[in-house]
C-alpha cells in the first residue's frame, strides 16, 4: 500500500500567509522623510520661529523600521531604545514612541517623542507627524 500525503489547504495557505507577512516585515524597507512644517503649542517670539523653522524646513532624517530609532534633523534614541508601537501595515500607521525620564538623561524635566508615519496612505509619500514634547514636526516619508 503506497503512502498518501494529504494536505489542508485551507491550512497550508494559512500558514503559507503568515509566513509571508512575517517575512514582508521583517524586510520592510526604512524610511527618509523630510520635514514640510514645525509647530510649537507654546508662542515664540517671531526671531526664534524664524531660526528653528531655518534650523528645520527642508530637513531630513532617516527612521529604521526595525529599531525605530531616528537619525538626522530629528532623533529619539539618547538614553535607551524606542518602543515601536505598530510597525505599520496597509490598515495601520508605524508608530514609535520614546521616553526620557528626568533622572536618566540628569536633566530638568522629561521628554517625550512619539513619530506617526502613516504608512497606509496609498501614495508613495507617507505622511508624518513627529511630536517632541510640544512641538510638532510633519512632512512627508518615502520608503528607502
Amino acid at each position: 500500500m503506497p503512502f498518501q500525503f494529504q494536505i489542508n489547504t485551507a491550512a497550508f495557505s494559512v500558514g503559507v500567509v503568515a509566513c509571508l507577512l512575517a517575512m514582508s516585515a521583517q524586510a520592510a524597507p526604512n524610511y527618509r522623510c523630510t520635514i514640510e512644517k514645525r509647530i510649537n503649542a507654546s508662542p515664540e517670539l517671531q526671531a526664534i520661529q524664524m531660526a528653528q523653522e531655518k534650523a528645520y524646513i527642508g530637513k531630513r532624517f532617516m527612521v529604521e523600521r526595525k529599531t525605530g530609532i531616528i537619525t538626522g534633523a530629528l532623533q529619539n534614541a539618547f538614553t535607551s531604545e524606542p518602543d515601536i508601537v505598530d510597525s505599520g501595515s496597509d490598515n495601520s500607521a508605524y508608530k514609535v514612541v520614546s521616553i526620557i525620564k528626568a533622572d536618566e538623561a540628569h536633566i530638568y524635566g522629561s521628554n517625550i517623542y512619539a513619530l506617526t508615519i502613516n504608512e497606509h496612505a496609498s501614495a508613495s509619500q507617507k505622511p508624518f507627524a513627529f511630536l517632541e514634547n510640544a512641538v510638532v514636526y510633519m512632512g512627508q516619508c518615502e520608503h528607502v
